[in-house]
């Protein structure tokens, strides 16, 4: 049978992420969490099954049933791919699908960051057969293929409402009069600009013009936030309350949850609907685990019977054989006797006989040896058979107590048979209402219009919605070109792609993978680095934005004041500079020690030298003194500070974020942080990658450069598509007011 001929560009994109697959699996993952495992044996194997069992100090939930990488302690080799279970007894079941000997001395297993990729890999390699939910046509337009309709609306208020009543600046009203006449749209929204809004118009729009929309972002935030908007924009719509906007996976962002969550989530809205028929499989469960233990105590008087007659039998045998042990005794007493009798009566041997006598005498003495012999076992036999026919009856009258303990909890109790008939009947009852709860499940999920989800969720999902006829990709920077290609062939109709180039890129391994070719990491570079914005040819190599029908870029910012949005400019967009729409006001109170909206802290005459450039102390101390300046100023809460009485915009995590490109710098402020507040805030202090479309009144940027020998990864690139300037940026938008 000829091999079908996968359409462009799915060979070179297989090839990107089985790369990633490699660089993960050969990676030393420094960072990663690892549990260490001693002791492995071999307990079984099979085709491409290998069982083993370790000894576990410490083990993290996390891990159990999921997928795994495994390598021995001290190894540099790769790692390969594992399942581990946590057993009772606290050993680790590890399997396997190559062998690793008959026995393991000691090894490592850590999560399996590449098992997305795997699925990934599986989902491309099924691109253009027939029953692929993959659109060639659709997925082509991320990088540059066909030929795909762009338009304007005429009129939107059709689709969006109070249109004309909207505070939208003239991009933003572009960008969806096209996105609802377009098959694509590429929406380049820099920090600020008001992405967010515009795409839950764009949603909005699109679902009233009859579509159904998948939403996705790279993150359950940004899922989350964007979410949130959409159901402010169609909380009012016929049937929202049914499930009408729906969030895939699990609920990250508190506001979300607590104002939409009962609507949103699909579990709840089931649950919702279907509160009379989860009664009926409460009670039909509690029914059956009833009879069942009706069932169990037939079975076990039955069983107590056989037990009771066993003992029994026992008895009787112990009883039978002490009996025989004692005449067995008792003769070989009186033939002992005799002999004693006949070595008297032959006296000492003496005159013509007495060599017959001594003779006589000598058989005689062996005879009675072997009596007195006999006697002892037989008195040993009869004790013997004492002690287990005492202990058959204890045995039966324990058995005794109990079986007519047994008997009187069945009295009224239906026979047995009857019971397993009432079981067999209950569970297939069980079975029907299962069946009745699936199908309300298949109802909920035909009723999403608009469902939210991440994209390594819409990537690992057979079937998100019955139909997919837009897909809208947010913060689509950030998102693999493998993984945007997969999911805009999921849209029957129209694709949006959103996001800002020029912040930070989707996190990737096979670029910088040293263990690779030079060839392979140019690969990875071009078919899994770049963004979707990359591919479609809309940024030039030098990173500067081309011109073209396909794309609309928002010009106008709104969350920075002016003097921040200065900076932003000269970093990342010298050359489509954003105007500020907003006053400059500040949104803290004043005070003195932070008196303008930007503030430079040179530290570099007081360095001290570290073992790399991913931690430095010296910024640690200056971030401390800068946020006990900030709560003597009252900016801030005071260590002392009962959190439960602030307002509001009034905790620390309202005002303030603490951002750094490493995570060891991270680790460090929220350490010195927790002492200075009292208590570790989540979300105070975390890494620019994870920062990504926050913001906060004040934002403490820490580079953590200085304390190695070079400044690292993330400030050695230059240009607009570097690191470096994505880095840069994130960190200077990221603040609102200083």
């Amino acid at each position: 049978m000829a091999q079908v001929k996968k359409p462009y560009p799915v060979t070179e994109l297989l090839a990107a992420v089985r790369s990633e697959i490699l660089a993960e699996r050969r990676s030393d993952a420094s960072d990663a969490q690892k549990v260490s495992l001693s002791g492995g044996r071999l307990v079984s194997s099979g085709a491409e099954r290998f069982e083993y069992l370790f000894v576990c100090k410490k083990w993290y939930e996390s891990l159990d049933g999921a997928p795994v990488l495994v390598r021995a302690s001290h190894s540099r080799g790769p790692w390969s791919a594992a399942e581990a279970f946590r057993m009772p007894d606290g050993t680790v079941r590890l399997v396997v699908a190559e062998s690793l000997g008959q026995s393991v001395r000691n090894a490592q297993i850590r999560k399996d960051d590449s098992a997305g990729l795997v699925v990934l890999a599986e989902r491309l390699e099924s691109a253009g057969e027939a029953d692929s939910p993959i659109r060639t046509e659709s997925a082509g337009w991320i990088v540059g293929q066909g030929n795909p309709q762009t338009a304007r609306d005429s009129d939107p208020s059709r689709w969006v409402a109070n249109w004309q009543a909207l505070r939208l600046n003239s991009r933003q009203r572009l960008a969806i009069e096209q996105a609802l006449a377009s098959q694509i749209l590429f929406l380049w929204g820099p920090p600020g600009t008001g992405k967010t809004d515009v795409v839950g118009y764009i949603v909005e729009g699109s679902f009233r013009q009859g579509h159904n929309v998948l939403f996705l972002a790279p993150t359950k935030v940004a899922v989350d936030q964007a979410l949130e908007r959409i159901c402010d924009l169609l909380s009012a719509q016929e049937g929202f309350a049914e499930g009408l906007v729906q969030r895939a996976g699990d609920i990250e962002v508190p506001s979300l949850r607590e104002r939409y969550g009962e609507y949103v989530d699909a579990a709840q809205i089931t649950a919702r609907v279907s509160a009379q028929l989860d009664e009926a499989l409460t009670g039909a469960t509690q029914t059956l685990k009833d009879i069942r233990a009706l069932v169990a105590l037939h079975d076990d008087v039955t069983s107590l019977v056989e037990q009771l007659a066993t003992a029994r039998a026992a008895h009787i045998d112990a009883r039978t054989r002490r009996a025989a042990a004692e005449q067995d005794a008792l003769r070989a007493e009186a033939h002992a006797a005799q002999l004693r009798l006949k070595i008297s009566r032959l006296g000492t041997p003496g005159g013509l006989f007495a060599k017959r006598k001594e003779g006589q005498l000598a058989d005689l003495g062996n005879e009675l040896l072997q009596a007195d012999a006999a006697i002892r076992g037989a008195r040993q036999l009869n004790v013997d058979a004492g002690r287990r026919a005492s202990q058959a009856a204890q045995q039966i009258d324990e058995l005794s107590g109990r079986l007519a303990g047994a008997r009187a909890r069945l009295a009224g109790v239906p026979a047995r048979t009857v019971l397993a008939q009432q079981a067999d009947a209950t569970q297939k009852l069980l079975d029907e209402l299962d069946q009745q709860r699936k199908k309300i499940q298949d109802t909920v999920r035909a009723r999403c219009r608009v469902m939210g989800a991440t994209v390594a969720k819409a990537v690992q999902s057979r079937k998100l919605l019955d139909r997919v006829d837009v897909v809208v990709i947010d913060e689509a920077g950030m998102v693999d070109l493998p993984s945007a290609w997969l999911v805009a062939g999921l849209a029957g109709k129209r694709v949006v792609v959103a996001g800002d180039f020029r912040q930070l890129p989707a996190v990737t391994k096979g670029e910088g993978d040293r263990k690779a070719t030079e060839e392979e990491r140019a690969h990875s570079r071009q078919w899994a680095s770049r963004d979707a914005f990359h591919a479609a040819g809309l940024v030039a190599e030098s990173g500067a934005v081309r011109q073209d029908p396909r794309l609309v870029s928002l010009d106008t910012q709104y969350r920075m004041r002016e003097p921040i949005c200065d900076v932003v400019n000269v970093v990342a967009y010298p050359d489509a500079p954003l105007t500020t729409g907003r006053d400059d006001r500040s949104r803290i109170p004043f005070n003195s020690l932070v008196d303008s909206p930007v503030i430079l802290v040179d530290t570099s005459k007081q360095r001290i030298a570290g073992p790399d450039n991913k931690a430095n102390t010296v910024n640690e101390a200056v971030v401390h003194e800068l946020v006990r300046g900030l709560q003597y100023e009252d900016v801030l809460p005071g260590r002392k500070w009962d959190s439960v009485e602030l307002s509001q915009g009034e905790r620390a995590t309202d005002r303030l974020a603490v951002i750094a490109p490493y995570r060891a710098q991270v680790k460090a402020l929220q350490g010195s942080l927790k002492y200075r507040f009292g208590e570790e805030y989540e979300g105070l202090v975390d890494t620019i990658h994870r920062f990504q479309g926050s913001q906060r009144p004040i934002v403490i940027f820490d580079t953590a450069v200085g304390a190695g020998k070079d400044p690292g990864f993330f400030y050695r690139g230059s240009g607009l598509s570097s690191h470096t300037c994505r880095l840069l940026n994130v960190a200077s938008a990221a603040p609102r007011t200083t």
